[in-house]
């Protein structure tokens, strides 16, 4: 009798080891499997970084502010610009052109500034007057639209030269009539009220929208 319950408590107390040992391992197997999560973890933080660190390499090579594209941009940028000036000198009196944005800092800036005759050069196009912003506007419409092949697109003038002075108001007419009559665009639509714009125009089609206040001189 007493061996029988001397093999029932070493039973009893080998089954409790049991179950501790397989709670043991159930546990150990836990660990190892957090401890190779923390490893994929760690090995692809550190792809992430490199390739974070690879992006900014590119993002700085091809930025439109600095690096290869900028570097490209800037010669565009000044042959535009002198294709601008071109189109200026053909209206304006004297002396403006628009210069290049910066690029000495190392990048773009994309301010243009704005030199009249031999003063210092305003330091943004938009800081210029009306009249001066005005015929920038339309030497860059021109321009842009020759890069973009729109030769057979309609040139469209709204009020074009509303802040011009009679004489600039009458040869930025002859430049555009200039352009028509070398076919450099298929149409020409004009809203104008000043008779310096739209009387240059002799054999121009003219719509009357609103007859108030209109006389047939």
């Amino acid at each position: 009798f007493p061996v029988t319950i001397g093999i029932g408590i070493v039973r009893e107390c080998l089954s409790t080891a049991q179950a501790s040992m397989a709670t043991a391992q159930t546990q150990l197997n836990d660990r190892k499997a957090l401890e190779d999560i923390i490893d994929d973890l760690k090995n692809s933080s550190e792809r992430l970084a490199l390739d974070n660190e690879a992006f900014k390499l590119i993002t700085t090579a091809l930025s439109p502010t600095e690096g290869l594209i900028a570097e490209s941009l800037n010669g565009f940028i000044e042959c535009f610009c002198s294709q601008m000036n071109e189109v200026i000198s053909q209206i304006w009196t004297y002396d403006l052109r628009v210069m290049p944005c910066s690029l000495e800092s190392g990048e773009l800036d994309y301010k243009f500034p704005l030199k009249v005759m031999n003063e210092r050069p305003v330091s943004d196009i938009a800081k210029g007057s009306r009249a001066q912003t005005e015929v920038v506007d339309f030497a860059f419409k021109i321009v842009a639209m020759l890069y973009m092949d729109f030769t057979q697109w309609p040139l469209l003038l709204d009020e074009f030269g509303s802040g011009f002075d009679e004489q600039h108001r009458v040869n930025a007419m002859n430049y555009v009539k200039l352009l028509i009559d070398a076919k450099r665009y298929s149409q020409l639509f004009m809203i104008s009220h000043y008779a310096s714009s739209h009387g240059s125009m002799t054999q121009a089609e003219v719509c009357v929208l609103d007859s108030t206040n209109y006389r047939d001189w």
